[in-house]
């Protein structure tokens, strides 16, 4: 049994045994502010190379690389403002989106 496993049943125990009815009455004082200070350090003792993070950057990183490509491709069309090459270029892309 791995520890995600142990840490799962471990849990589900602890809420089987848990009180049914609610707790009354509202939170108390700075609930909220305990509740994200304590987040905020489980996250900062993860690490911050979460794989969603390093996923994110390096797609955007990617995506600014493709943008640049293409307006460095495409850039002296149009400041020479050829529309006939502008419109030959839109009509390899329109085929080539076609063909998949």
């Amino acid at each position: 049994m791995n520890r995600y496993e142990r840490s799962w049943n471990r849990l589900t125990v602890l809420a089987r045994s848990a009180a049914s009815e609610p707790i009354p009455g509202p939170p108390p004082p700075g609930f909220a502010t305990r509740v994200a200070a304590r987040g905020l350090a489980e996250c900062k003792r993860a690490g911050s190379a979460v794989a969603w993070d390093w996923m994110a950057v390096r797609g955007f990183a990617v995506a600014c690389l493709i943008m640049a490509t293409a307006l460095a491709v495409t850039w002296p069309l149009v400041k020479s403002g050829d529309q006939e090459d502008l419109a030959d270029l839109a009509d390899m892309l329109v085929v080539a989106d076609a063909s998949r």
